[in-house]
């Protein structure tokens, strides 16, 4: 039972870290987009 919260924190923390570097390159694909118009 002790795991539990420790998974759930990480998972959290794993989620933050691929939707920050996910975010991060939609922005760059899209600034390229653009400048590619």
């Amino acid at each position: 039972m002790l795991d539990g919260p420790m998974a759930t924190e990480e998972e959290s923390k794993l989620n933050l870290i691929v939707s920050f570097c996910y975010t991060k390159r939609s922005k760059m694909l899209w600034k390229e987009a653009v400048r590619s118009w």
